[in-house]
């Protein structure tokens, strides 16, 4: 049944039945179990699947010298050892992408977003200022 499956949808996307299992298993099948990558208005992020946590973060805590283990026990303890490899394997594999991303998570960068998100007004009550 399974072999008919595949000869089925092969047929109706015109692909050969190998480009069809391929596409079915990178669809299904990830390197990164616990690895997200999220879309909102400004880019493409990774976080751990199911929480905010991004992998950029995880990284940040790696190179300020905390192993996996005080990371998911002491730091982030919501997430598993498991996860933070993953997320550590991730990066290893994305690592210009991550790093774009950490380069760009700057105070300048966060608070162009507030001011879009709310609105010039509301954005100088907010922090207090009549400049814009």
């Amino acid at each position: 049944p399974l072999y008919e499956r595949i000869l089925y949808l092969a047929r109706r996307t015109n692909q050969p039945p190998g480009r069809v299992v391929e596409t079915i298993l990178w669809e299904h099948l990830t390197a990164y179990p616990h690895v997200q990558v999220k879309r909102d208005r400004w880019g493409e992020y990774a976080v751990i699947a199911g929480t905010r946590t991004s992998v950029a973060t995880i990284v940040r805590y790696v190179q300020m010298g905390y192993d996996a283990q005080t990371i998911s026990r002491e730091i982030l303890p919501h997430l598993t050892p498991a996860q933070v490899h993953s997320a550590l394997a991730y990066y290893f594999e994305h690592q210009e992408t991550i790093e774009a991303e950490m380069a760009e998570d700057t105070a300048d960068v966060w608070q162009a977003r507030l001011k879009e998100l709310v609105g010039e007004e509301a954005y100088r009550t907010l922090v207090g200022t009549t400049e814009s």
